[in-house]
């Protein structure tokens, strides 16, 4: 196995902390280029082929842009180290081959083995960045081979097999207890227990780079006609079992007949972080980027709560692409019209301490309670643990900053393509006359009301399975070119 850590120059890399250090301190750097960091300094002086990089880092079964995504992650890692490309101190360029480790690097002396589970947030947190990236090649622990085919081998897998069906049964029960008795452990069961279950829908990831350089991670469950969900934020398809939009249980009725295409928007999950630019059109261009990748010639658009403006925008732009258009939980315009003085600044006050507490569970909480209400006290942890692993405070600030100067109403009246929109009636984060304004704006749009009070639904709640019925037939209906006037039910 590769030693936990790494010394070069100042830096430290830590295998076992999955992180990257300069003078004792935490460099900020996203899983790819951090997994390629691990990959040259574990070879020293030694060519890394690209193919080598493509293959450790992403596997066989990913659909990417090699050279774009190999660029980025390259350029993102001399950042994080201060080089300059033209003269390097640690990474070289090998034209047309790959990339050599050209710094010395030294084996730190191993330390007393830790129990990983303490108390410190710090160390929680770091434990869970390594788990949810367990399916990286790098940082993953190996198990070693058997030796020789030795009598009582088959036997040996069988009780393997037992013990590990009996810790599951037992893992399960426990959740079962656990959910009435303690949230916060309930919570983390339910974030790593299902990892070890069968999923209903299966999803390949892959990555595409949009025309301002950003790389957008993308999934792919079932085949037939395309229809992209577009959400935009707070998404993550690594985390997809726990995502209202990404969950099997939501996405099953859909893939029976459909090729779902599923994105994170710059800023969230498994795409690029750390931008400065969440305005229109470069959510858009994740759009556009994850189309041209794919090689989508018709499809149907699914947008859901922030990913509306995008979608209505796309319709517009790329008519002659989008077959239907559903539009769930959002708006043309997120001012909410004439204010008070004082509800303005109530309003915006409430938008300032989400902003700059995003990072804090109990304001975090807040938006949770909003958006859930009808969730039980464990599906609120867990929506707000998701959230908080979704993105970072920084991200988080400039999203929603930006998503309050959006307004799309004069391009929701240009939109040709025919429209269903739902609304959930008692939405507290998208009321009634959001929707209605949409509906209004949209020539021949449809307007269907869904029973309810969560703007992100929870099993249980019913509105899952009201979407979907709505949601289906609509797709797979046939329309004329030109719509006529709006419709309610």
């Amino acid at each position: 196995m590769p030693p936990n850590l790494l010394l070069f120059e100042d830096f430290e890399l830590d295998r076992g902390a999955y992180m990257l250090r300069r003078s004792g301190r935490a460099v900020r750097l996203e899983r790819i280029p951090l997994d390629l960091l691990f990959l040259l300094v574990e070879r020293p002086g030694q060519l890394v082929t690209r193919d080598e990089i493509f293959e450790r880092i992403w596997g066989k079964d990913v659909f990417l842009d090699t050279d774009n995504s190999i660029n980025a992650a390259i350029r993102k890692l001399r950042q994080a180290l201060d080089e300059n490309a033209d003269a390097p101190r640690f990474i070289e360029t090998v034209p047309s081959k790959g990339y050599r480790f050209v710094a010395s690097v030294h084996q730190a002396p191993p330390e007393a083995p830790q129990f990983p589970f303490t108390n410190s947030e710090p160390a929680r947190r770091q434990a869970e960045i390594v788990d949810l990236h367990s399916n990286a090649p790098v940082g993953q622990p190996t198990s070693p081979k058997p030796e020789a085919s030795e009598p009582g081998i088959g036997r040996g897998k069988r009780r393997t097999f037992v013990a590990s069906a009996v810790a599951l049964t037992l893992a399960v029960f426990c959740y079962w207890v656990l959910a009435r008795s303690h949230n916060e452990v309930a919570t983390a069961l339910r974030v790593y227990l299902p990892r070890l279950l069968p999923t209903e829908v299966h999803q390949k990831t892959g990555y595409c780079t949009t025309s301002d350089g950003v790389r957008i991670a993308y999934g792919i469950s079932s085949h037939g006609p395309p229809l992209i969900i577009v959400v935009g934020f707070l998404t993550h398809l690594e985390l997809g079992a726990f995502s209202p939009t990404y969950n099997s249980g939501f996405l099953k009725p859909l893939v029976n007949r459909r090729m779902v295409v599923q994105y994170d928007g710059r800023g969230s999950g498994m795409s690029d972080r750390g931008l400065k630019d969440y305005s229109l059109q470069p959510r858009v261009r994740d759009l556009e980027a994850v189309v041209d990748a794919l090689k989508l010639d018709k499809f149907a658009l699914f947008a859901i709560s922030a990913g509306g403006p995008a979608a209505i925008a796309y319709a517009v732009r790329h008519p002659e692409h989008v077959t239907h258009l559903v539009l769930c939980g959002t708006s043309a315009d997120s001012n909410p019209g004439p204010e008070t003085p004082d509800e303005q600044a109530n309003r915006e006050a409430g938008l300032r301490l989400l902003r700059n507490g995003w990072g804090n569970p109990a304001i975090r909480g807040m938006f949770v309670s909003l958006a859930i209400p009808n969730g039980s006290e464990v599906d609120k942890e867990l929506f707000s643990e998701m959230l908080r692993l979704s993105t970072t405070p920084e991200d988080f600030g400039a999203f929603s900053s930006a998503d309050d100067k959006i307004d799309v109403r004069s391009l929701a009246q240009q939109v040709r393509t025919p429209t269903l929109v739902l609304q959930v009636r008692g939405d507290q984060l998208s009321p009634i006359h959001y929707s209605k304004e949409l509906a209004t704006l949209i020539p021949g749009a449809r307007l269907v009301f869904i029973e309810g009070k969560d703007h992100i639904p929870v099993p249980g709640d019913g509105e899952m399975e009201q979407i979907s019925q709505a949601v289906s037939p609509f797709i797979e209906e046939e329309f004329p070119k030109e719509t006529s006037s709006a419709t309610q039910r």
